[in-house]
């Protein structure tokens, strides 16, 4: 075949917006694999400092939990929380065909980094916060500023969902190496009903940006590779009765949530909030100090504990901590998300659970834990396995994975069939819609 007639084809199949597009997604790999990293190296400092000089390093956490909000409340408001919600919100903006201003400043690239810049001033202060919310509001953000560039390049009009959702499920592959979490999250999560629209796009983002996330660190898992037993279909009863307990407790967790970050909705003085704050922040260093030192940081060093040392972690201490210090830290801090922190809420009442039933499945049941939590929490349960079943490669357990997901789902749909993330979605369309 002729030569000139493979180049010329290869670049018509090939368009700048393309280009720009597989750029974003590897890009926004790198930038994953250095908030994680960032992130990491927070949370040791903060451990570390607790561990070595006590109050005297608990006495800036206040300060340092005050100057996260007022990060996110002088730079970029729409930095605040999670950034799942955000993106929502923006998605439904532009479903509506109504995407003013304010909306389009939820998924702008100053937003992303008040947010990387909010979260790890919070953890340093030993903030119960994740960085995966976060991570997605990120995605989308690049993957949108990236498709005004295209525009502006082609003189092509692209929908903005199609960017934005990719964005998000490149940014959940990368922050987790899970590239099937990503996709599965885009679709339960975020795109719903118009997938077939963008399908080979949403493939190729999550590809490039989990491929470059790994160059930078390598193929790794998550959680690395717990020992968990063969299922035994006679822990059946067990594995629904973790489903509900988990997906009640979860469904609490985030009533709880709500209701903090609405009621700090309402105080309309600068002084309070930070108030609020330094509060908040006193309340998370004791809990650090007198209960359990694992109510510091988003919560993978109390899984990894749990899932690989042998010790005593199986308490209500950590339990508890791990319920309440991320209530108080995300309420408190400018911007961090809830997916780590569910996760280890869910495996610590998994081990808890297992002390006194299953202490030979200690590690199935953390497992279940993590996903029946996190379903609880955002109603998203093939998320939550595919999610749990990729950072720790247990393939043996994917039934049980499975059940506890669609249990904890049922549970929590039965006490309140609109989740966390929808009700704080629907206060950011308030806030950005033009009527507002």
């Amino acid at each position: 075949m002729d030569r000139s007639f493979l180049s010329q084809k290869i670049k018509n199949s090939v368009s700048i917006d393309d280009i720009l597009y597989w750029t974003a997604a590897i890009v926004l790999g790198g930038v994953a694999v250095l908030y994680a990293k960032l992130f990491m190296l927070a949370e040791h400092f903060a451990f570390n400092l607790l561990k070595e000089y006590g109050w005297y390093f608990g006495a800036t956490v206040p300060v340092l939990f005050a100057i996260s909000w007022w990060i996110v409340y002088k730079f970029a408001p729409e930095a605040g929380g999670s950034g799942i919600p955000q993106v929502m919100c923006a998605l439904q903006c532009e479903e509506e065909k109504n995407f003013p201003y304010k909306a389009k400043a939820l998924v702008k690239i100053r937003t992303a980094m008040v947010k990387i810049i909010s979260s790890l001033v919070g953890v340093v202060g030993g903030a119960a916060v994740g960085r995966e919310g976060p991570t997605i509001q990120i995605g989308a953000a690049l993957f949108f500023r990236v498709r005004d560039l295209a525009m502006k390049v082609s003189g092509k009009t692209f929908g903005a969902d199609v960017w934005m959702i990719t964005g998000s499920a490149a940014g959940v592959a990368a922050a987790f190496n899970t590239p099937l979490g990503g996709l599965v999250f885009a679709i339960e999560e975020l795109a719903k009903s118009h997938f077939n629209r963008f399908k080979s796009s949403l493939l190729v983002a999550v590809i490039l940006a989990g491929l470059s996330s790994q160059v930078f660190q390598g193929s790794y898992l998550y959680l690395g590779i717990p020992k968990v037993n063969p299922f035994d279909f006679k822990l059946m009863p067990w594995v629904i009765l973790i489903g509900i307990l988990c997906g009640s407790l979860s469904t609490l967790f985030a009533e709880i949530l709500f209701k903090l970050t609405t009621f700090r909705s309402k105080v309309t003085s600068v002084s309070k909030h930070l108030v609020l704050s330094v509060i908040g922040g006193l309340l998370v260093v004791c809990l650090a100090m007198y209960v359990h030192p694992m109510a510091f940081g988003g919560g993978k060093e109390a899984i990894t504990s749990l899932l690989f040392e042998t010790s005593d972690e199986s308490s209500w201490t950590l339990a508890l901590v791990r319920f309440v210090s991320p209530l108080i830290s995300y309420f408190s801090v400018g911007a961090g998300g809830i997916f780590a922190p569910s996760l280890a809420a869910g495996g610590t009442i998994g081990s808890l659970f297992s002390s006194f039933v299953l202490p030979h499945n200690h590690n199935l049941v953390v497992l279940l834990g993590m996903i029946a939590f996190l379903t609880g929490v955002t109603r998203a349960p093939f998320t939550s396995f595919v999610l749990v079943l990729e950072m720790t490669d247990r393939h043996s357990a994917i039934f049980p994975m499975m059940l506890v997901a669609v249990i904890a789902q049922a549970t929590a749909h039965l006490i309140n069939p609109i989740s966390f993330y929808e009700r704080v979605t629907e206060n950011w369309h308030h806030k950005v819609s033009p009527q507002s």
